[in-house]
């Protein structure tokens, strides 16, 4: 009887872990909807963003998204760039980061560590496309 009680509760706590296979797919998703905003160089890490990209704060939810992705896939070490990257990265002064920065982070997408540098909130990300796609119809 209690080896059945165990076996319940086991399965019923299996239920809060993300398994490989939804993680991957997660993962599938993620790429699928980012290739349709921007592709990322191989050789020198350029992030080039599609020409439907205009909004800054669009820009940046990308460029971290792209940082994301690419310390998925081992090409960098961490997924989080400080302010004058962004800057350099985006072709914009970093004056005009401040507002979209703390808007993007006030609504859940983007965490700033204690050094000051930015990164996209992972279980976020897809919430960033489908947010889109609905300020589009």
């Amino acid at each position: 009887m209690n080896e059945n009680i165990e076996s319940k509760k086991q399965e019923i706590l299996d239920e809060i872990f993300l398994k490989k296979e939804d993680t991957l797919k997660r993962l599938e998703e993620i790429v699928k909807k980012s290739q349709q905003d921007f592709s990322i160089d191989l050789e020198t890490l350029e992030i080039f963003l599609k020409e439907h990209i205009q909004k800054l704060s669009d820009k940046i939810l990308r460029l971290l998204i792209a940082f994301f992705l690419m310390k998925e896939k081992g090409l960098i070490k961490y997924d989080s760039i400080n302010l004058s990257e962004i800057s350099k990265r985006l072709n914009v002064k970093s004056t005009s980061l401040s507002k979209p920065l703390g808007e993007l982070i006030k609504r859940g997408f983007v965490r700033r560590s204690s050094e000051g540098s930015y990164s996209i909130i992972h279980h976020k990300i897809l919430e960033v496309f489908e947010e889109e796609n609905a300020q589009n119809k």
